[in-house]
């Protein structure tokens, strides 16, 4: 019974961490398609991405932590239409990037998380990381137009 109870405890703990879904409030949060348009190339995304953790930094700068999920999620969104845009990823490099927007993926839900309770200090630390994935991304070579 006693390790029934273990394996049923450490399969809940692996779920939470593989599911950063449970870290986003209800409504902020969505496995609809996103409302914006996805650029056709990686070079188009990766603008369109600057533009928002341009934007992202100006909403932790101006301390409207509320609102950190929107730009966390559409940087998100931006990022993991990049798979399906040509490229010239070698297997290597599609093993790199499926790992970084996994990452990408969890810092979204840890921006979201961490801006909603109005903690600015794990914000900016998550957003630092957040950025750091990005640049990461966008220096792999084989994804530029």
């Amino acid at each position: 019974m006693k390790k029934k109870m273990v394996i049923i405890t450490a399969c809940f703990i692996l779920g939470l961490m593989l599911n950063t879904s449970v870290f986003a409030i209800k409504g902020h949060e969505s496995n609809e398609k996103p409302k914006m348009t996805i650029p056709a190339t990686a070079g188009e995304i990766f603008t369109a991405v600057d533009k928002r953790v341009k934007d992202l930094e100006n909403i932790i700068t101006a301390n409207t932590l509320n609102k950190v999920h929107v730009a966390a999620f559409e940087i998100r969104d931006l990022l993991l239409a990049l798979p399906e845009k040509p490229n010239t990823l070698a297997d290597a490099g599609k093993t790199a990037l499926k790992s970084s927007l996994t990452k990408i993926k969890q810092q979204a839900g840890l921006l979201d998380k961490y801006g909603d309770s109005n903690d600015m200090a794990q914000t900016k630390a998550v957003f630092g990381k957040f950025k750091q994935e990005i640049e990461k991304i966008k220096k792999m070579p084989g994804l530029k137009p």
